[in-house]
């Protein structure tokens, strides 16, 4: 666990690591209590780049069970940590304090803790029409 923990506080930023789990090919991972969130990294043999998943408890304090191969169709060739987080963690989780690390190359969409979707800042640009090439 200490190892584990070091990667996470000096590689991830990350604050109020207090437990983790590991795996090889799961289909899902089962819901767990106790813990107010956690980031997983999953990745697979031979292949460059990493996958982070986060996810946060419900107002009950429950993590919900996490189907993995609803998000990756290679699930069975995935290995993955999984770092819970403490109470502790969520607010500079939250307050922006932490970033994910540059070598993500593929995240699912993540839903706010609260369940709220976040605002989606509208943009207005303008592209040629297939016509106006010279």
């Amino acid at each position: 666990m200490n190892a584990i923990r070091f990667f996470a506080e000096n590689h991830l930023s990350l604050e109020g690591v207090v437990s983790a789990r590991i795996g090889i090919g799961l289909q899902h991972l089962p819901h767990i209590s106790g813990y107010a969130g956690a980031i997983t990294i999953f990745w697979r043999p031979g292949r460059r780049g990493l996958r982070f998943n986060e996810k946060w408890t419900d107002s009950k304090g429950h993590l919900a069970k996490y189907r993995i191969s609803d998000d990756y169709e290679d699930w069975q060739q995935l290995r993955f940590i999984q770092i819970l987080l403490g109470e502790s963690c969520t607010t500079t989780v939250q307050s922006g304090g932490r970033q994910l690390p540059e070598a993500v190359t593929e995240t699912p969409q993540v839903a706010a803790r609260s369940g709220e979707l976040s605002p989606i800042t509208e943009v207005s640009q303008e592209t040629e029409s297939p016509g106006d090439e010279d």
